[in-house]
């Protein structure tokens, strides 16, 4: 008899799937030859200075900053 029409089965004895673990996992335990650490990176350009924050000293004269993404597609050609 379906209540309110539903008309999935009963499920029988409710048994679900289940996979046990393998109980003898044999693994391979001989040492990896690998290096300890890993290789030192080599040292980066030299990077560029910091610049200074806030206004600059009297008769101090910074360096203009790179132009902008806009500024260099003006220069550049269409090909």
């Amino acid at each position: 008899m379906t209540v309110g029409g539903d008309t999935t089965p009963p499920l029988a004895g409710d048994k679900r799937q289940f996979t046990p673990l393998p109980a003898g996992l044999s693994r391979d335990a001989t040492a990896i030859e690998a290096p300890e650490r890993p290789a030192a990176k080599p040292a980066a350009a030299t990077p560029p200075a910091p610049r200074k924050r806030g206004q600059p000293k009297q008769g101090e004269a910074r360096p203009a900053p790179p132009p902008k993404r806009l500024e260099l597609q003006l220069t550049r050609t269409l090909a």
